[in-house]
């Protein structure tokens, strides 16, 4: 069976994919990574700096006769979103990826997200820069972090990293079109404090959703897969006054669409005729989502709590949640594309007791995610929450007549056989935060195939892998003056 460790022993690509899979590197945990990648850098000669975030640039000098040629820049960010399948005991910050190799598919094997968002992009920048074969004008990376929590790295880059003729942001997902625009948005949390009384006689019971694909929440909000907070509000709803709730949690990010959701309380009705109510609520819940054959409710006994949410509290709570707004508000026929949307993504309990309800708004109009973000505040406030908004990022719109798109299509005809579509992603591109600081730098963004992100149905398509490691060469090729 072929493994990540053969492909790396045919092409560079696959060499650094598989260092950067082999090494922790989930948000807020990069600095492994920046230190190899650093070391791989100065090992071929090229020129690494660093700034006060930890982001990195990488130079790469222009070759003898090309020093009149434009410079280059891939980006891509370093870190990726850690999300692993229910009961697993994966450790994000010690082990490597169980990447697996099915057919024409990298993958880990359902237990965790593969981190192909942005992985595929640092290893097809490194694979040019250290080509020495490669004779062009000067080349850079901008290697980003924390991109997935907020493109904070991104925010905190220095204005002279950004130096450069043409921007390639190898972040987008997909090799079936050119995105040269993109939305922005904004991470909204709502803080509830529960109210508490003693529990009432009966049963202990979790209450989990199960079955659910999750996905990311702008490339795949349109797809209506569900969203877990959501589904168990309406059955906790439902059952009333048999349930008591203590704990109410689940998701992990905002920018992810939550696919578990898990409630722990005191069921003073028996488990059995609960069990039958949530059967038939997810057959009926199933009817207005793009639900799998696998989604439903599972119950089971558990140590009950000693105290549970008052009666006002609960019912408060679970209408806030019911009624937040998430999935699409709007649709774009113009870009083809969803225009504004909000995913509700987390439920966390903080240090200091409080509920973390969080919601991430996107637009390509920044007035509307603007609009939507302050409705979010407005609700959670009428339900007695606090609220704060924070890490807020323009959308990106795209320049016409771009000589980066032309020499992009140019190499797309040669590869691929035919000219691409240009579109605009609903998600949160590093170009939208780069616009202000370099007006004039043009950009474009491509990448692999690399459906699911955000999930642990994530894959990486080979044979796309290779093709925009070509179509990269040629476009580097097109460029030169």
């Amino acid at each position: 069976m072929k493994t990540l460790h053969d492909l790396a022993k045919t092409k560079a690509v696959w060499r650094f994919f598989e260092l950067i899979c082999s090494t922790p590197h989930p948000s807020g945990h990069e600095e492994l990574l920046v230190q190899k990648l650093k070391a791989e850098a100065e090992k071929a000669g090229l020129q690494v700096q660093l700034d006060d975030f930890g982001n990195m640039r990488i130079d790469r000098k222009a070759a003898p006769g090309f020093e009149r040629s434009p410079c280059i820049i891939f980006q891509a960010h370093l870190d990726m979103v850690p999300q692993k399948a229910p009961g697993s005991a994966f450790d994000f910050l010690k082990a490597p990826l169980p990447v697996q190799i099915t057919g024409n598919r990298l993958h880990c094997g359902g237990e965790t997200t593969l981190g192909a968002d942005d992985g595929t992009g640092v290893a097809l920048a490194m694979e040019l820069l250290t080509d020495q074969s490669l004779h062009c004008g000067a080349l850079a990376a901008i290697f980003t972090r924390e991109e997935e929590i907020g493109l904070n790295g991104a925010r905190a880059l220095p204005k002279e990293f950004l130096r450069g003729d043409y921007l390639l942001n190898l972040d987008s997902g997909c090799d079936d079109c050119f995105y040269a625009g993109c939305a922005g948005g904004v991470e909204d949390y709502g803080f509830f404090t529960p109210q508490y009384r003693p529990a009432p006689a009966g049963e202990g019971v979790k209450i989990e959703v199960l079955g659910l694909e999750g996905g990311h929440s702008g490339a795949d909000i349109h797809l209506n897969r569900g969203n877990a907070h959501k589904l168990l509000a309406k059955l906790l709803e439902r059952l009333g006054s048999s349930i008591a709730l203590s704990t109410l949690e689940g998701g992990s990010v905002v920018n992810a669409i939550a696919r578990e959701s898990v409630a722990v309380g005191i069921l003073t009705s028996s488990l059995e005729e609960a069990q039958k109510e949530a059967e038939l609520c997810a057959k009926e819940l199933s009817a207005t989502f793009n639900a799998s054959e696998g989604f439903g409710f599972k119950l089971c006994a558990c140590e009950a709590p000693a105290v549970v949410w008052n009666e006002k509290f609960q019912k408060d709570f679970l209408t806030m949640l019911d009624t937040l707004p998430d999935g699409v508000f709007e649709f774009s026929a113009e870009l083809d594309s969803v225009e504004t949307s909000c995913n509700v993504g987390v439920i966390a309990r903080t240090s200091d007791g409080k509920i973390k309800v969080g919601c991430h708004p996107r637009s390509f109009d920044d007035i509307k995610w603007q609009k939507v973000s302050d409705s979010n505040g407005e609700h959670f406030k009428k339900f007695g929450g606090e609220f704060e908004s924070q890490g807020p990022y323009p959308g990106w719109k795209f320049k016409s007549g771009s000589k980066l798109l032309e020499a992009g299509q140019t190499a797309a005809e040669k590869i691929f056989g035919k000219r691409l579509p240009v579109c605009a992603i609903h998600a949160g591109l590093e170009p939208g935060i780069f616009t202000p600081a370099a007006p004039n730098l043009e950009m474009l963004s491509f990448a692999p195939a690399a459906p699911n992100c955000h999930t642990t149905e994530e894959y990486l398509d080979i044979d796309s892998m290779e093709k925009v490691s070509c179509w990269l060469r040629e476009l580097v090729k097109g460029l030169q003056e």
